[in-house]
């Protein structure tokens, strides 16, 4: 059970990075509906469907005649189904991918080419600093020379040593690409740190509190807290197609972290009937999370966007560890769940904090690229790439 469970998670998380990458890559570049925001959040939100189905109808399915054999098979039917939608993909992706536009690094990718520039300057100072400390050695030992080109041995292997020493590492190389992240990235992470934490594990210890401050049932308390879940599902595609239309990631992200305040004042300090709370927690989570995960394309070049989800994906799982620890832990001193809710409010003003901080950032042309509409972004390269999205979307159609 432990190495199945083992290997499902490395599959399921491995699924959650690709797809971002694999979406960001498709519909970033175009200004065309569907774009990157509304792509995001229908991805989204067909997880929360299979989260929904996962937890309501294999249940039932358990329960029925052939008990859990027949909801183990149900789950190797849906496996299947991903697996050939996956070989379909490939197809679609193998005769695309020629076609689609490279507008992406072009429009956004002015700040790492700087950094890239910045560090090619500093390993050409290094290189040039070993070479003349090489000279000065030379020059003070009086090294014999042999050979035309009047280098010897020594000097030779010295330097294929320093080559060596010098050549960096897989792993070095990518701690060195953390330093292209830019701070938006940065602050992006701690924003979906302090989210989640908070959402999933007050949605974790959710039965167990209404039922001790409200005298709720377990099935009356899981069915308030799927309002949270509910809302979430029907507004997450309306707010990516709000951000593609409109921008304002950074103040969506900002306001969503905002109505999660009052959410666990009203149930936390007031007491007053958790169905409120749920409701600004379900707007909260379609705010933020239609913000997010599109933003990470827009503040990194392409070929970042898989490392940064990945780590972002792998800080958040380790929250998502943390958290609930903290919260049982305080929960446990306090007899009571009111102090958690008190320690949720300062993770919310957390939030608060960094997406206000989101909003002051600009990029090298002096514009906060998050507060602008997907079309305004690439308005400078769609007249350019217009003939090849036709040519995709013709290549699309004889493929499906």
């Amino acid at each position: 059970m432990l190495l199945g469970r083992f290997i499902f998670g490395i599959g399921s998380e491995t699924l959650s990075v690709v797809q971002l990458g694999i979406l960001s890559r498709w519909y970033s570049h175009s200004p065309r509906p569907p774009s990157l925001g509304l792509a995001c959040a229908f991805t989204l939100t067909l997880s929360r469907v299979g989260t929904l189905v996962a937890f309501d109808v294999l249940p039932i399915i358990g329960e029925g005649s052939n008990g859990l054999r027949a909801a183990l098979w149900t789950v190797v039917f849906v496996c299947v189904g991903c697996y050939i939608a996956n070989i379909i993909f490939l197809r679609m992706d193998t005769v695309i991918s020629p076609y689609l536009p490279a507008a992406f690094d072009e429009v956004n990718d002015r700040g790492a080419r700087q950094r890239q520039r910045q560090k090619d300057q500093r390993q050409a100072a290094t290189q040039a600093a070993a070479k003349a400390k090489r000279d000065a050695e030379r020059a003070t030992n009086g090294h014999a020379r042999n050979g035309k080109d009047g280098t010897s041995d020594e000097d030779g292997s010295s330097t294929h040593r320093e080559m060596a020493m010098n050549s960096p590492s897989p792993l070095s190389e990518t701690f060195q690409s953390l330093r292209m992240f830019s701070s938006a990235f940065w602050l992006i992470v701690a924003i979906c740190i302090f989210h989640y934490s908070v959402v999933i594990s007050f949605s974790d210890f959710s039965a167990d509190f209404f039922h001790e401050q409200f005298g709720y049932s377990a099935e009356k308390a899981s069915r308030v807290q799927s309002v949270t879940t509910i809302i979430g599902l029907v507004l997450t595609p309306v707010c990516g197609w709000m951000a593609d239309e409109w921008g304002r990631r950074a103040s969506m992200m900002m306001f969503g972290s905002m109505l999660l305040v009052p959410a666990h004042l009203l149930v936390g300090i007031f007491s007053t009937p958790p169905l409120s709370s749920c409701i600004l927690q379900g707007l909260a989570s379609a705010l933020v999370c239609a913000a997010l995960w599109p933003s990470i394309p827009l503040v990194l070049p392409e070929h970042l966007v898989n490392t940064a989800v990945g780590l972002m994906t792998a800080m958040q799982n380790c929250a998502l560890f943390v958290v609930p620890l903290i919260v049982g832990e305080i929960r446990e001193r306090s007899g009571s769940y009111r102090p958690s809710m008190q320690f949720y409010i300062v993770m919310d003003v957390g939030a608060i904090a960094m997406a206000w901080y989101l909003l002051q950032f600009s990029d090298s042309e002096g514009r906060n690229i998050l507060e602008l509409p997907t079309k305004q972004i690439f308005s400078s390269s769609t007249s350019e790439h217009d003939q090849d999205s036709s040519v995709v979307d013709d290549h699309s159609k004889i493929i499906l």
